[in-house]
């Protein structure tokens, strides 16, 4: 888990073709009419998100995190862990915060990301249990429901 970013407010663009993504943002950045444009045809694309948001892929918030308001990103190519189809996004900038330094106003944020992160993880959950187990001295008797706990690896009494 890395820093987690301040809040972006931005349009967040996917097309299918990196040509295709090329044409919308060259008409996109040519002028005051084009960036008027882009903004009305693509105002359901306006999203705000931070580096917990799992709705717009790394590759695209690495790149809107170096954008300051109101600037546009190159073409940017990302690629579907869980279809494994590549998109091409653009990326306008609406409303970037300043990190700052009070911790306070992430806190809540932060402990979420971190116990989504822990729920997640089968690992320490079954540490968790492994431990639990241990401490109130579970036993199961019944031969039946032993091998459920096996994977816990607390001692199991057969009778």
């Amino acid at each position: 888990m890395g820093i987690l970013s301040p809040r972006c407010e931005a349009y967040v663009v996917s097309e299918t073709s990196k040509d295709a993504a090329t044409r919308a943002l060259d008409a996109a950045k040519k002028d005051d009419a084009g960036k008027a444009s882009f903004e009305k045809t693509n105002a359901e694309s306006k999203v705000t998100f931070n580096s917990a948001s799992t709705s717009v892929p790394a590759e695209v918030q690495t790149a809107a995190f170096k954008l300051k308001n109101g600037e546009f990103s190159d073409v940017i190519e990302s690629t579907s862990s869980s279809t494994g189809a590549t998109s091409y996004y653009i990326v306008e900038m609406v409303k970037t915060s300043e990190k700052g330094t009070d911790m306070n106003k992430y806190k809540k944020e932060l402990q979420n990301v971190i116990k989504t992160e822990k729920e997640s993880d089968t690992t320490y959950n079954n540490s968790v249990i492994t431990k639990y187990l241990k401490k109130n001295n579970v036993e199961v008797k019944n031969k039946s429901f032993s091998s459920i706990f096996s994977q816990y690896s607390t001692s199991t009494s057969q009778s």
